[in-house]
């Protein structure tokens, strides 16, 4: 009974090319099950001496070529040097709790899901100290459905626009040795609607700017909030956040498994689409209620 839950879950979940086959045995017989094509959505920035990061880091993003060659064949070898905070990157639990997770510790359970992007572009429009609230969640809930369990909630502010101009992204231009955060301005997610999402037990959550908390905060209540829940945040996700569907979407963001409180990432979001209407509206539900009939 399991074994065969979990292969149509695996059907229904993942999506490749529209030429893609599985072919499993259940029972003696054995079933095709052909996959849902789907477009691939980059969320994260590159990764250059460009690339944004909280003031107070100590460093940038640098690489070198640390040897090449071209005879008797091309060979090219590199090292770079990174804060773990910088670009789009994870902050582990660990970043706000000393009993969490660091980044290698993460179960991949939390690493992916279904996607629920709430948007709140409107919301925020050119104000750095706005607050992404409960209300603002409950509406998207009430739009859309309630947010799931194991869900990945994004939540799309639109300032990426302003990336990677520090000035305007982060409200600073003052980098290391400074220790004066006074002057961050950027959106966030106000506290009390970080705990929602600890209510809904979702997996992990993500913004398109450099903090799940806002600019003003000092004491990081919904990084902390978070943390103490296991649950991951993704930071700085980039513009093509916007392309995403409130919901339907599948998101992957997989990290170097490094025991450190965070890294810098590569988040891929997966949109699901269809040849035909008549194929997603009616043959793909037909074909899966009738292997659930007869198998399970």
């Amino acid at each position: 009974m399991m074994s065969r839950l979990l292969v149509l879950t695996f059907v229904v979940l993942f999506f490749v090319d529209n030429e893609a086959q599985v072919v499993t045995d259940i029972g003696k017989e054995e079933i095709v099950f052909r996959f849902i094509p789907a477009d691939t959505v980059d969320l994260s920035y590159d990764l250059t001496k460009d690339s944004l990061y909280w003031p107070n880091s100590r460093l940038g993003f640098s690489w070198k070529v640390s040897g090449t060659s071209e005879d008797p064949f091309f060979y090219e070898a590199g090292e770079f040097v990174t804060p773990e905070h910088i670009g789009t990157h994870m902050d582990a639990p660990r970043h706000f709790d000393k009993a969490t997770p660091k980044v290698a510790d993460i179960p991949l359970t939390r690493l992916m899901g279904p996607a629920v992007v709430v948007n709140v572009k409107e919301q925020v429009g050119d104000n750095a100290n706005y607050l992404i609230v409960r209300k603002d969640i409950e509406d998207h809930e009430t739009k859309h459905g309630r947010i799931a369990k194991g869900n990945v909630v994004l939540l799309y502010t639109d300032w990426s626009r302003f990336y990677p101009d520090r000035l305007k992204y982060i409200g600073t231009n003052k980098v290391y040795p400074t220790e004066d955060l006074t002057e961050i301005r950027l959106p966030g997610l106000h506290p009390d609607a970080a705990q929602l999402l600890v209510d809904r037990e979702i997996a992990m959550v993500g913004i398109d700017t450099g903090s799940i908390d806002y600019g003003l905060s000092h004491t990081y209540d919904s990084h902390r909030i978070l943390a103490a829940a296991n649950i991951p945040i993704l930071e700085n996700l980039n513009k093509n956040l916007k392309q995403l569907p409130p919901t339907g979407a599948f998101v992957i963001a997989l990290p170097i498994k490094i025991y450190g409180s965070g890294v810098p990432i590569r988040v891929a979001a997966m949109l699901p689409s269809c040849s035909t209407i008549i194929y997603c509206t009616i043959t793909l539900p037909v074909v899966l209620a009738s292997t659930l009939y007869r198998y399970l």
